[in-house]
């Protein structure tokens, strides 16, 4: 897990920091259409960098780092559910998702991740809230507090990926899982399967 072994500044404003020396000299950079991060102080090239900005996020007893991040399963007539591929890390699969921010519930969260990524907005069907360790994010953590969304979705199924992502793929949740998951994604749509399918 990611831990925090440096005080935090608790300014309000945007931080990156390097995962290796921790200092804050951290640029975002492409590779190959991959987004990457350079640090100009030890000079490493990560995937992942630690942000501190408008994203809800806490430090547990351990000194491990927190995120709120929440999804949406977006179901089409057929059955088959909207996913698309990263080309940030994590670089697999995934449904329409990100960080809750501070002033934000999770289900706010959800509805803004969904039109910024997708350009869908819709009425939101909660499954499920949980914390899951084991879900690295490339803004740094390693653990988030989990919200998963349904949306029915009855539009046109040629969707354009306006962030963070390739083209949107319209699958069986079997499908998906063959292909490859995140790791959080894979974990919800396990958990939330019966509800996913009903």
């Amino acid at each position: 897990l990611m831990k925090i072994d440096f005080t935090i500044p608790e300014d309000g404003n945007w931080h990156r920091y390097c995962v290796v020396c921790r200092i804050e000299d951290v640029e975002q950079i492409n590779e190959g259409g991959i987004i990457k991060y350079r640090c100009n102080a030890c000079g490493e090239v990560k995937e992942r960098a630690l942000y501190f900005d408008k994203h809800r996020y806490w430090i547990d007893k351990n000194n491990e780092l927190w995120h709120e991040s929440s999804g949406v399963f977006v179901r089409n007539k057929t059955g088959k559910y909207l996913f698309f591929k990263r080309n940030e890390y994590p670089f697999s699969l995934t449904i329409p998702s990100g960080h809750v921010d501070k002033r934000e519930s999770a289900e706010q969260g959800a509805a803004r991740e969904l039109k910024e990524e997708v350009g869908i907005t819709g009425v939101l069907q909660h499954l499920r809230t949980e914390d899951v360790v084991g879900d690295s994010c490339s803004s740094g953590a390693d653990a988030h507090r989990w919200s998963a969304f349904l949306l029915e979705y009855d539009g046109p199924e040629e969707i354009r990926i306006l962030e963070e992502g390739e083209a949107a793929l319209w699958l069986s949740l079997d499908e998906a899982q063959k292909q490859g998951m995140v790791f959080v994604v894979d974990h919800m749509t396990k958990q939330c399967r019966s509800l996913l399918e009903s």
